[in-house]
Order: structure tokens, then sequence, then C-alpha cells
């Protein structure tokens, strides 16, 4: 028997659907859910004038529930409940805890803001796996804020400023500032070591004072973009420190909207004491052209002003580095400060001689473009492909 061969040809005919990358942290709805894991944690406070540090673990269950348990140091742990507006602003149901959740759900800052309650300032990083010395190979600018043992009650806190290179488990570079009584100026050498889940030990061995530092712990993130620290020891040196990774910047890379938690020391009544311990949330936003504004809209300062708009410029030194300029700051505070920029855009430190905030990235408050809306685009907004047989 033969078999006949049919004469119709079966072609698929393919279609193609595609969109341009869509980056998640310009189109996403934040909500408690994107704050769930574990995080290791750096916290700062002042009591009556006193600077605290603590370290610790912290566990977030994605359903508006999260617990600090105290690694090191003299700050007790904290239980909260939460909730998350759609741009990832972060507000205790208490009322007294706010900061912000990066859309990725890898960073944390948050602040105290209440009268009753004395500021701090706490920057998580997630936990990671597999981490080695190598994730910190690079160039890094430093922020170290820090009292000296033996200071009295209210002292000014000084802070410097360095560019650091990390290779072979040394960190070395240099600190600066304009401060002729930083006890931490000149060069410096610091041995480190990376845990696999990111933990982060940082020992200042040689330079002015280094001894005066106890072995620093903290935690680097999985893309080594940033990292913090704390010195908790009860000798020496209360300290914290704050390192971003060094890239090639423009000032397009700075443009767009965060939330920044701010710790500090003010001088809020002209009295030249500069020893006016407060915290502030802000919505901040850099504009392509080099402006920026923001909105102060919590503080721990009695009687400073709130609900404050504040506007200034920023423009790129040395291809990394942004230095900014505001011009109706409170007592000129924020006035020439600096500003370091990750890698990915995501997170910045944001620093001047007596005090440090943290910018985490808004999300848009838009949802992520994705399949279950009907219009044919995979999530991450990619091409794929579809057939039909005729």
């Amino acid at each position: 028997m033969k078999i006949k061969r049919s004469g119709v040809f079966f072609i698929p005919i393919l279609f193609f659907f595609c969109t341009a990358f869509v980056d998640p942290a310009a189109a996403k709805v934040m909500s408690v859910k994107d704050f769930k894991g574990d995080y290791y944690g750096a916290r700062i406070m002042d009591t009556d004038g006193a600077f605290r540090t603590g370290l610790y673990d912290i566990t977030a269950d994605g359903n508006g529930g999260v617990s600090f348990t105290t690694i090191e140091g003299t700050l007790g742990p904290l239980t909260s409940t939460y909730d998350i507006d759609d741009r990832g602003l972060l507000t205790a149901q208490d009322g007294i805890i706010r900061g912000a959740i990066s859309p990725d759900g890898e960073y944390l800052a948050i602040g105290k803001f209440s009268q009753s309650e004395p500021p701090s300032l706490l920057f998580a990083i997630a936990q990671s796996s597999g981490l080695t010395n190598e994730i910190i190979a690079g160039n890094y600018s430093i922020y170290l804020l820090y009292v000296i043992s033996g200071a009295e009650d209210g002292a000014i806190l000084n802070s410097s400023a360095g560019n650091f290179h990390a290779t072979d488990d040394v960190l070395s570079g240099n600190f600066t500032g304009d401060d002729p009584e930083l006890r931490f100026n000149g060069v410096y050498a610091v041995d480190y070591s990376v845990a696999p889940d990111g933990r982060l030990t940082l020992t200042f061995t040689d330079g002015q004072n280094a001894a005066e530092l106890g072995p620093m712990h903290g935690v680097v993130s999985k893309n080594g973009n940033a990292f913090v620290v704390v010195d908790t020891t009860n000798e020496g040196a209360r300290a914290y420190a704050v390192g971003i990774q060094q890239s090639e910047s423009t000032e397009g890379n700075m443009a767009g909207d965060y939330y920044v938690t701010d710790f500090g020391y003010y001088d809020f009544y002209d009295d030249n004491t500069g020893n006016d311990a407060a915290g502030f949330i802000m919505d901040f936003n850099a504009a392509a052209d080099g402006t920026l504004s923001f909105l102060e809209t919590a503080s721990t300062c009695d009687d400073c002003l709130i609900d404050k708009k504040i506007t200034g410029t920023y423009e790129l030194s040395g291809g990394y580095q942004f230095f900014t300029d505001f011009d109706n700051s409170l007592g000129g505070t924020k006035a020439d400060s600096t500003l370091n920029l990750t890698p990915g855009g995501s997170v910045f430190s944001l620093t001047h001689p007596t005090y440090l905030g943290i910018g985490i990235e808004q999300a848009s408050g838009t949802p992520e473009d994705g399949d279950s809306d009907g219009d044919d685009h995979d999530s991450d907004g990619s091409c794929f492909i579809r057939s039909i047989w005729d």
C-alpha cells in the first residue's frame, strides 16, 4: 500500500512581542510583603547626649511584623508592627519608627521620630550566602562618625571621610577632614573579613589613633555596593561607618526620588554648641538639571522647624562623588554636604562632619509590567514568542 502524502504544509507563524526592559524600581507598587527575610543592621542613637551603638539581627515576616535582636552593643532588642506605602515608606503602627525599604528589598533605613524618644538611625542590609572577601575589592568612599572615649556627654561628634582601596584583605587609604581636631586624619590600613552571609569585620591596624577603634562589625551587600559597620566597644571609640563603592557617574545617574533617613548633631539654637541631636525623614528629589529639593517631615527636635521645603543644587566631582549645597537648610546645617551614590543608584550616603543621611530609592507606586494585565508582556518587559498554526 502506498501512502499518499498530503500537499498541505503546516507552517508555524511566529509572533514576537517585545517591550523595552523596565527597571523594577521604576514600576512597582510596594507593600509589607516586600519586607521579608533576614537582615543585619547597625544602629546609632543619642541618649541624653551620650552616643550609643548597636548591631542587630533583623527578621521581617512579610506580613507587617519585624523583630530586632541585639548581637552587640548596649541598645536593647525591639519588636514592631508596620505599614509600607506604595513607594516604600515604612511607618511603625505606633508612629515612632519611620524609614524606607528599597524596591528590591535589599536595603532598609529607619529612624525614631518622637519627642519622647531619643533620635536614632538604623541602616540594614539583607543577609546573603556564599560571599567571600572578594565582594568588596575595589574603591570605596567611607564615612566614619565617632566619639572618643572619655568625651563629656554632649560633646560634638566629629567625622572623617576617606577614599579607600580594598585588595588582599586590606582596606588602605586616607581619611581627611577640614576640622584640625579630627582624631582620624591621615593614612590608615584596615584588615577586613567577609562571612558567607555578608557579616563584615573591619580591624584598624595602622594609622593615627587606630588603636582607639575596636573591631567594627556589620554587613556588606551581596553586590558589594554598600556596607555598614559599628564599633560597640566600651573602651576606645564608639563609631559608626558607612562605605559606598565608587563608580563612574553622571548627573543623570543621580536623578530620581529617594527617602532619606537622617541622624546628626545640629546647632538649632545658634549657641555654637552643635550638640542638638535630631533626626529627620526626607522626601528627597534630585533632578537631572542638578537641582535638589526635599521636605523635612519629622524631627525629634522639640521646637525646630519641620515640614520645611529645602532646595539646593548638586554637582559631580571626580567622576563618582556629588557635592551639594542647600540655600535654606536649618542653620545652614546641610550646606556643603557630600553625596556618595552606589553603582546601582539605589542607595546613597549624605554626609557632613556631624551628621549622616541614608538615601533609599523610592518605587514608582505604579504596577510592574507583566502578563497578569493581559498585555502580552513578560514581567521584565522582555520579548517572548507565540506561534499560531493554520
